[in-house]
């Protein structure tokens, strides 16, 4: 189980690494007013991406916070 969750969080921070390089891209983009201005409109598909990925980093930080807090059940030492 303990291996399957550490799996779990590299896939996870691998994914993330790779979102964080498509915002950081996407932000430079905008920057250097290499795109519409339709990109930032209120509900363009960017802009409900960006609110995604907040609600997202949301989720996953409180997810994040689970191992801690069940550690011990994680790693065997308790018993349910």
């Amino acid at each position: 189980m303990v291996g399957e969750v550490k799996a779990d969080s590299n896939k996870w921070d691998t994914l993330g690494g790779k979102i964080e390089n498509l915002e950081q891209y996407a932000i430079e983009l905008i920057q250097n007013k290499e795109v519409s201005i339709d990109v930032v409109a209120r509900n363009s598909s960017y802009s409900t991406w960006v609110e995604d990925l907040k609600e997202f980093r949301q989720l996953r930080a409180n997810v994040q916070r689970f191992p801690q807090q069940f550690g011990r059940f994680l790693d065997g030492e308790v018993v349910p």
